[in-house]
């Protein structure tokens, strides 16, 4: 009966501590991070004016992505009579307004 108690006692502690120690991983892996601790000015892109991307007539945008300060535009669509396609994706730098690269689908 003696060891059943110390057994149980002692994996009581177990739990304690291993609660403990995850608290503390989840609250230092928040708390590292740079982005919570940057001013809002040094997050958000500069002005960068007007920036033209080349394309056809029928090409349009299909889809936009946003990350890390870059946006990602998918053009898709139909440009001439000969069902030629515009399948496009356009990486721009929004805080320079350049575009990164261009990949482009072809036959």
């Amino acid at each position: 009966m003696q060891y059943l108690k110390a057994l149980v006692i002692g994996m009581g502690v177990l739990i304690v501590v291993c609660v403990g120690l995850l608290a503390y991983g989840l609250l230092s892996k928040t708390g590292s991070r740079s982005s919570l601790n940057a001013p809002a000015e040094t997050m958000s892109p500069t002005e960068f004016g007007h920036v033209a991307l080349e394309g056809h007539a029928g090409c349009v945008i299909a889809q936009t992505t946003l990350k890390d300060h870059r946006l990602v535009l998918r053009l898709d669509g139909q440009y001439d009579q000969h069902r030629a396609r515009c399948q496009k994706t356009i990486v721009i730098d929004l805080n320079t307004g350049t575009v990164l690269g261009t990949v482009t689908l072809g036959p």
